[in-house]
């Protein structure tokens, strides 16, 4: 029923007020600014909310729609939500265009200061440590899969918005440490659905799983109203000049469903897996 209610609120375009803090995680050298939404009661699962290569923050000056109204409903269902800023004490405004600063900020980079913020979740009192879960975004979803490749086991749910999974398939030993979803569009020409089909065939495993919604583009999700075109994208692909993004409403509610169900399907202790997700390439 929950599901169902915040389903509906999503199609709606509700958000909720939260009650948040403004947080700093230590991460090597530097100090990752973030903002924390606490569970509703102690001992909930958190999600680890990464943001794409826009940033995590409108020109508002607040955290952008898109994340802000996933992570007030995902505190909803009970979870603790935690935004970290990678690129802001970095110097960093956005890494999505061929002269951004995607070379200094990498996923791989991403991926620490997302072992540093779940070293932090994990010792928040209010927090069950074991039942982490990660979201992400496109720069972000790739910094999520760098990070399950890294075998975390407190780790238990995952899910990426239109990944670039073909930076992952040179690794024939890949394989994520948790129940993963990704989400892509068909007719994305950015981050190639065909990629992550591959990635997930040659991985093995069955919960490494990929829907495609066949009329989408990149940013299917977005909070606009409109097509448009990204120009001098840091593209990873093909090199064109600008790639078509549009948003789907209906495409962005399914995909909206399905994150809720993944991370309460996951985090439910007598349905959770123990150990790694198998692979049938494993012996």
């Amino acid at each position: 029923m929950l599901l169902r209610i915040i389903s509906l609120l999503v199609l709606l375009g509700v958000s909720f007020p939260a009650n948040a803090y403004r947080v700093r995680i230590p991460a090597g050298d530097l100090r990752l600014p973030a903002e924390y939404l606490a569970p509703v009661r102690s001992g909930m699962p958190a999600v680890l909310v990464l943001h794409g290569c826009g940033g995590l923050f409108a020109k508002s000056g607040e955290i952008g729609s898109r994340m802000s109204r996933m992570g007030n409903l995902l505190q909803e269902m009970g979870y603790a939500v935690l935004y970290p800023d990678s690129f802001t004490p970095r110097g960093v405004k956005q890494v999505c265009t061929s002269r951004s600063s995607a070379r200094i900020v990498t996923p791989h980079i991403r991926a620490d200061d997302a072992e540093a913020a779940i070293r932090w979740l994990r010792v928040q009192k209010d927090v069950d440590g074991n039942r982490i879960g990660v979201l992400g975004w496109s720069q972000g979803a790739d910094a999520a899969l760098e990070l399950l490749g890294r075998k975390h086991r407190w780790i238990k749910a995952a899910v990426t918005y239109y990944p670039a999974c073909r930076s992952f398939a040179n690794d024939k030993d890949y394989r994520v440490s948790a129940p993963t979803l990704v989400l892509i569009g068909d007719r994305d020409e950015w981050t190639p659905a065909q990629d992550c089909k591959n990635l997930a065939t040659e991985t093995g495993q069955d919960l490494f799983h990929v829907v495609t919604y066949p009329e989408a583009l990149h940013d299917f999700d977005a909070p606009v109203t409109y097509p448009y075109v990204e120009n001098d994208i840091a593209n990873r692909v093909k090199g064109m000049d600008g790639v078509l993004s549009a948003p789907d409403p209906d495409v962005a509610h399914d995909a909206n469903r399905r994150t809720f169900k993944w991370f309460a399907r996951w985090f439910d202790p007598e349905r959770a897996i123990p150990g790694f997700p198998p692979s049938k390439y494993d012996h």
